[in-house]
């Protein structure tokens, strides 16, 4: 008899954003909790980081750093030890990476960038980008810093911040980044309803419309080439595979719901095989083959959209949150 592989666990709070760290998945809550889990514990270790609501979590090599909406950055160990590590100031921060090389974490402040130190001494690069930082993104190839603004991008010097912002320009508001894996594109989604492209060696640009939502989350294939978005009735995939990356080519779509009204809501491209999981606004989630697009039902609707999905790096174990604040973790060796 198969083992029933999934396990969810009612937190109860919005949940902000869902990372994994080894064997430990993070869970930033609107109350100012993180919550810790792992696929072996029943009971998931609620952390008090902050009297504020966490904004957002990523992945450190110390465990999980989160920004709070009172401009906070707490570093929370994955045994559940918290230290504040600086205080921004800035009210809902919501916008850090993580630059491995120098072993800092980087904020979007406002019109500016604030770098913090492993001793939380803090510094802010010498550049005011013309309106609010809206995403960021660190280089694959090189100590560089992609942020996004109204009108654009523009990446900024890590190694050397005397030298000036390197100007991606577009009309309209742009929101999230990613670049590729091989550091030759930079995608941003748009306030529009819209995903816009540079390619890095030249300037040249691309835009695609004809989203019927904003677009919230970028997933990379394994393969390394190809990108999968939120935002349509399916999982559009964009390949980069040559030069000329996705241009005159149409976006092939996994897993389209047939339905105006139900939505992509998150993505998750499996790290190590032709897989992506994929959650609607009506709470269902699917596991999808990418070459095929034959899916397997992993949860039934049940009217609580699906917010964040994130596997784990060995790609044994899926967590998602659900709008309600349930978190579910699937454990795909129960069903081997």
């Amino acid at each position: 008899m198969t083992t029933n592989p999934h396990t969810p666990h009612a937190l109860n709070t919005p949940i902000n954003g869902l990372v994994w760290n080894a064997d430990t998945l993070a869970a930033a809550g609107g109350e100012g909790t993180l919550h810790l889990l792992r696929p072996n514990l029943t009971k998931p270790l609620a952390v008090q980081v902050s009297d504020a609501p966490l904004m957002t979590v990523i992945a450190t090599p110390e465990g999980f750093a989160t920004a709070d909406e009172s401009g906070r950055i707490h570093l929370t160990t994955v045994q559940g030890e918290t230290t504040l590590l600086a205080d921004t100031k800035y009210m809902f921060l919501e916008n850090i990476v993580y630059f491995a090389k120098k072993k800092q974490i980087i904020a979007a402040t406002g019109k500016s960038v604030t770098i913090i130190n492993a001793d939380g001494s803090t510094s802010q690069l010498p550049h005011k980008l013309p309106s609010t930082i809206g995403g960021m993104a660190i280089s694959p190839i090189g100590p560089r810093l992609a942020v996004s603004h109204y009108g654009g991008a523009s990446i900024l010097a890590l190694d050397n911040t005397k030298n000036p912002p390197r100007l991606l320009p577009w009309k309209g508001s742009h929101l999230g980044l990613t670049y590729s894996p091989d550091g030759k594109w930079l995608i941003s989604s748009m306030q529009e309803q819209a995903i816009h492209l540079w390619r890095l060696s030249d300037g040249m640009d691309l835009q695609m419309r004809g989203y019927p939502s904003k677009i919230t989350q970028f997933s990379w294939m394994s393969d390394n080439t190809t990108l999968g978005t939120n935002g349509g009735g399916g999982v559009p995939l964009w390949s980069f595979a040559t030069e000329k990356g996705p241009a005159g080519t149409q976006a092939r779509v996994l897993a389209d719901s047939g339905v105006q009204e139900t939505l992509v809501t998150s993505l998750a491209m499996h790290p190590k095989g032709p897989f992506c999981a994929i959650g609607y606004t009506d709470g269902l989630t699917l596991l999808t083959q990418t070459v095929e697009d034959r899916a397997i039902l992993l949860h039934e609707p049940n009217a609580q959209p699906v917010q964040h999905i994130a596997w784990s790096a060995n790609g044994m174990h899926l967590a998602l949150a659900h709008a309600n604040g349930t978190v579910t973790l699937t454990d795909f060796a129960a069903l081997v």
